[in-house]
């Protein structure tokens, strides 16, 4: 590789002088091993259309994989009962299916005597009235 008799350093020799004003320089010698770092890439614009599609591929992905890990959790683990017992609530008893509407709750009524539909309040001797034509339509 490198002859043993030469008068330079072996390896890598380069020379390289900076000119800073007349008359004057910095010369310096280099020598050693050359480390050469080459940098790739390919540059593009930017473009919304496939950072929208990507967006919203991964959002469908994290909802499958909710739906995924609610499956695998009831379904295929020992104690999957354990999860099922967190996840749903269990309604039991004699008004667990009771569909009447309880017509002195705050969600019917605004509390300023106004109904939601915007007439006045029906009276507490009409309402049962009005569940009984409610449950006859049924």
């Amino acid at each position: 590789m490198d002859n043993p008799e030469a008068k330079i350093a072996p390896g890598w020799n380069f020379r390289l002088a900076k000119y800073h004003e007349e008359n004057r320089r910095t010369l310096s010698k280099m020598y050693g091993l050359k480390i050469l770092i080459e940098v790739d890439g390919e540059a593009g614009k930017f473009n919304i259309v496939p950072l929208m599609l990507n967006l919203g591929s991964g959002l469908a992905l994290m909802g499958l994989v909710t739906i995924i890990c609610d499956i695998i959790a009831l379904y295929c683990i020992k104690h999957g009962e354990i999860y099922k017992e967190k996840k749903y609530k269990s309604v039991r008893g004699d008004d667990a299916f009771d569909v009447t509407p309880n017509l002195n709750s705050a969600a019917v009524t605004r509390g300023n005597g106004y109904n939601r539909f915007g007439g006045n309040e029906t009276p507490a001797e009409n309402r049962q009235d009005v569940i009984d034509a409610s449950l006859s339509s049924l």
